[in-house]
């Protein structure tokens, strides 16, 4: 899903009818906070359009964060 460079650290879980998923997103290291925010957001909606009862938890990153610890 552009703008999202790419995703890691995915669980997901069910606990009665709910399902929870957690993950990281990586995106451009020049995006604001307010823009990355937003992306989140938005990727949260969609989620939720697709999967009932879905409670979502998604960390934002910045791309060259995540390549210095590889």
């Amino acid at each position: 899903m552009p703008p999202i460079i790419d995703y890691h650290h995915l669980r997901t879980r069910r606990v009665g009818n709910h399902r929870y998923v957690d993950f990281h997103i990586l995106l451009p290291d020049d995006y604001s906070l307010q823009l990355a925010h937003t992306i989140a957001d938005n990727l949260e909606v969609e989620l939720q359009k697709s999967i009932p009862n879905l409670k979502t938890t998604i960390h934002i990153e910045p791309e060259s964060h995540f390549h210095k610890n590889i």
